[in-house]
């Protein structure tokens, strides 16, 4: 179903090969699927990416952190990390780090198992 790609580096002299899944392969695989054009689930996506970056800037000071489920099991959150001291490891001078946005992926435990059993069952094939 999925294509693999090659790499651009090489690992121990050996070439390392790894699954890309592309949006355009995900639009290809749900336009067949789904019978719908390939126009309309670009355009999803395209909403979809708006609405993600649209929720998530929404972080300030007052929330303690924005949660987005996107699919089951699978949820993006972000939290706003206040304007802290640090120190600049090059001149051990002290500096003031800007507020900033830190975000996160989460998979559930439950999403975690239906993958694994899927692997397991198709490795036994």
């Amino acid at each position: 179903m999925w294509t693999t790609i090659q790499n651009d580096f090489i690992k121990e002299g050996e070439i390392e090969m790894k699954t890309l899944i592309t949006r355009e392969m995900l639009i290809t695989e749900l336009s067949k699927r789904c019978g719908f054009f390939k126009q309309d689930i670009r355009r999803v996506f395209t909403e979809f990416d708006d609405l993600i970056e649209e929720y998530l800037s929404t972080i300030d000071e007052n929330n303690e952190e924005v949660s987005i489920q996107v699919v089951r099991g699978l949820k993006f959150s972000g939290k706003l990390v206040p304007e802290r001291s640090r120190r600049d490891p090059r001149t051990n001078k002290p500096i003031v780090c800007s507020p900033t946005v830190k975000l996160n992926g989460k998979v559930s435990e439950t999403i975690k198992e239906v993958v694994q059993k899927a692997y397991e069952d198709k490795k036994d094939e």
